[in-house]
């Protein structure tokens, strides 16, 4: 409604801590409160924006980063604060609040507490990745699918593990273009940009299945951008020779990631066109 969220304190004082009790703190996102000066022009300058902020329920600006990193803030809290509280914009006791806010979670966590009495300094690294914690996310996963339509005189799922199976699309083997580019280290023991871990739909699905039955593959488009239909016969040929077929299709970040949006709902490149040519053949079988 005309306010920029981290100033906004009818969500922030009203909503999130009159109205649902909210106890611990808020915190912008990378440069939103310099955007409330810069980019959302509410305020004249980032005095007025951090003055806007702080009075308002945003307890702590993202600032880590390096004043000349290309994802850094320019850390407006700490330089324009003093000057939104001479300006009054703000006062110290909104300045107070928020480190009240902020400093209770530490608190509440043991961080000034000798290290050998924080619980959060010994937990074995075991613990990612482990059994449970994989079983968790795989169930939360399975709670989240949605399956559009099943059919209902035949239904298609669930699939038959001894029936040959053709996988198509040019996501089938993906593994880190699966990940989205927001994310730590995926893989335990490894830097951050392996994903040597991560299972493609292909081979889990050959995993899952076994040795029970055949299960083949084809891209049909070289990439999900690919113009290019000289893959489509294979694409035919191996779905031609299954009895069910799964198909891949989808995005990655090229097309849509944080900072860059897509201004198109549909299937990029050709796949559309690939998925169309599958199921008609289905169809014919």
């Amino acid at each position: 409604n005309g306010v920029p969220s981290c100033a906004n304190s009818l969500l922030l004082k009203d909503l999130l801590r009159d109205t649902w009790g909210f106890n611990g703190y808020v915190t912008s996102d990378s440069g939103a409160v310099t955007d409330i000066s810069n980019n959302h022009h509410y305020t004249n300058d980032l005095t007025g924006a951090v003055g806007a902020a702080l009075s308002n329920g945003c307890d702590v600006e993202s600032a880590p980063w390096p004043p000349n990193h290309p994802w850094g803030t320019g850390s407006p809290y700490i330089k324009y604060t003093g000057d939104a509280i001479k300006e009054k914009l703000m006062t110290e006791d909104d300045l107070n609040l928020a480190l009240y806010h902020a400093l209770m979670i530490r608190f509440k966590l043991g961080l000034f507490d000798p290290v050998d009495d924080q619980p959060y300094w010994h937990v074995d690294p075991d613990v990612v990745r482990s059994k449970e914690h994989t079983d968790l996310a795989m169930d939360t996963t399975l709670q989240g699918f949605v399956l559009l339509k099943n059919g209902e005189a035949e239904p298609i799922l669930p699939f038959g593990k001894s029936t040959s199976t053709a996988v198509i699309g040019p996501l089938a083997k993906a593994t880190s273009d699966l990940l989205g580019n927001y994310l730590g280290q995926i893989c335990p023991g490894t830097d951050s940009g392996d994903t040597s871990c991560v299972t493609s739909p292909y081979d889990a699905i050959k995993s899952l299945i076994g040795d029970s039955a055949d299960v083949s593959y084809a891209a049909g488009l070289e990439n999900i951008k690919s113009m290019d239909k000289s893959g489509f016969d294979d694409a035919v040929k191996v779905a031609t020779n299954a009895d069910q077929v799964v198909l891949i299709l989808g995005l990655d970040s090229s097309i849509e990631r944080e900072g860059q949006d897509r201004d198109d709902i549909s299937l990029p490149g050709l796949q559309s066109d690939l998925a169309k040519l599958i199921v008609s053949l289905i169809r014919l079988q």
